[in-house]
């Protein structure tokens, strides 16, 4: 599973920039891209998501156990430390048609798809000889 990840950079742009991975996919919808992103105990003030051209990037920086009301951690698996993702998306985004829901640890962002532009190419005809 975490060979994957190798395997496509050899033959897309995909890239992993954390050797971090966490269990995600993107759906290619009629009108947009889902991406879902398991986050374990994240919190809505611990993510940030920027989209800039075609790269999203989601930026995770948790609290330290220790700051989390009045738990004392003993123990856990969980990744700590800040930690960056990114998605390289096909081009054609709609930069005004994005979301992101963080529920129960699970953050799904929306970003819609602009319509393709069509256009008509008038063709001229002219009597000059082709050389």
């Amino acid at each position: 599973m975490f060979l994957l990840p190798h395997l496509l950079s050899q033959f897309t742009d995909f890239k992993v920039v954390n050797p971090t991975v966490r269990e995600s996919e993107v759906v290619n919808k009629t009108n947009s891209y889902a991406i879902t992103i398991k986050l374990p105990g994240a919190q809505q003030e611990d993510v940030q998501v920027e989209l800039n051209e075609d790269v999203l990037s989601v930026e995770l920086t948790p609290k330290p156990a220790d700051e989390v009301g009045d738990r004392s951690l003993l123990w856990s698996e969980f990744e700590t430390g800040a930690q960056t993702f990114h998605y390289r998306l096909p081009r054609g985004l709609n930069h005004e048609q994005i979301s992101a829901t963080l529920n129960h640890g699970v953050l799904t962002i929306e970003v819609g798809k602009l319509e393709a532009q069509k256009r008509v190419i008038n063709v001229n005809q002219t009597s000059e000889a082709v050389a």
